[in-house]
């Protein structure tokens, strides 16, 4: 791929290739797989705030009294699929594996995403061509 190429001069995202100035930036799968991972942990975590100061209250300025408290709200596996999804980990005979289990099932899911981020950036670094 060269950067001469009408592709290079659009600045077109193709395949892992990022055109900047001119050159070519190659990325791999696992790079681009933790870019999204973290930036959907990011959106998620933000929208998860927002979500809790909106709900404070229901009118204009509520949710601003003093004394008043806000509970965070956060979404993990089991409020997506629900419980009954889950039910066989309770079927896992090896202690460990079922606190494991079970608490990733139940951990917030933006910090889930952050872990699978880092975990890409990690296998990224492992796996370089």
């Amino acid at each position: 791929f060269e950067p001469n190429t009408e592709i290079g001069q659009k600045g077109a995202f193709c395949k892992g290739l990022i055109v900047i100035d001119g050159e070519v930036a190659v990325m791999s799968k696992l790079n681009i797989l933790g870019l999204i991972s973290l930036i959907g942990g990011g959106l998620l975590l933000g929208f998860q705030g927002l979500a809790t100061f909106m709900s404070a209250g229901t009118g204009m300025g509520a949710g601003t009294g003093v004394g008043q408290e806000t509970a965070w709200k956060s979404l993990n596996l089991m409020d997506i699929f629900g419980e009954a999804s889950f039910n066989w980990i309770d079927s896992i005979s090896t202690l460990y594996v079922k606190a494991a289990a079970n608490y990733v099932a139940t951990m917030p899911l933006f910090i889930l995403f952050f872990c699978f981020a880092a975990l890409f950036f990690i296998m990224n670094m492992f796996f370089r061509d």
